[in-house]
């Protein structure tokens, strides 16, 4: 996703646990920050977009990003998977906070997609204007953005995908079973 941002002339600052893939990112033109306040404190006024691999991970980067000295994001989008409620409860953060816009953007359409920019954005924001202001980044890495409703919309969709997914898979693969037999 951030190398789609690159590709599309954008400015980007990353952030990862996983420092090979830094340096991949500073490699193809993106700046690295050591810690989610360095990367809050260099977005300035800009955006600030996650992907995180669960809720509580999710809550403690915002929890450090908004406590960084300089924090100025007007818009904030969260493009991790992670339960409905903390979705809500980092937007809360975010505006009481920041005075910021928050979005839930999950994903769909996986490491190709996100490689070829043609993932489904899942969005959950509070009103049109959130969602019209995320739309051309989210566009920018993949090719369709769906508004579900209210902030937790976009996670309440994609963990609903999710269950219909596993569960279509879990049939195809009992009636393989049982047609082998």
């Amino acid at each position: 996703m951030a190398r789609s941002l690159l590709r599309a002339g954008r400015r980007v600052v990353v952030n990862d646990v996983c420092q090979t893939a830094m340096r991949k990112l500073e490699q193809e033109g993106a700046t690295a920050a050591a810690t989610p306040s360095a990367l809050a404190a260099a977005v300035g006024a800009g955006t600030l977009i996650t992907m995180l691999p669960s809720g509580a991970i999710v809550r403690e980067v915002y929890t450090e990003a908004l406590a960084a000295p300089g924090f100025a994001a007007e818009l904030c989008i969260d493009c991790s998977t992670v339960e409905p409620d903390t979705a809500t409860t980092v937007a809360g953060w975010v505006a009481a906070q920041a005075g910021a816009a928050f979005v839930d953007a999950p994903v769909s359409g996986g490491v190709g997609g996100a490689e070829q920019a043609t993932l489904t954005f899942m969005v959950g924001a509070d009103g049109e204007e959130a969602v019209r202001r995320a739309e051309p980044l989210l566009l920018q890495m993949g090719r369709s953005v769906v508004h579900c409703g209210d902030v937790g919309s976009g996670q309440a969709v994609k963990l609903c995908n999710n269950l219909v997914l596993a569960t279509t898979m879990l049939a195809v693969s009992e009636g393989l079973l049982l047609g082998s037999n």
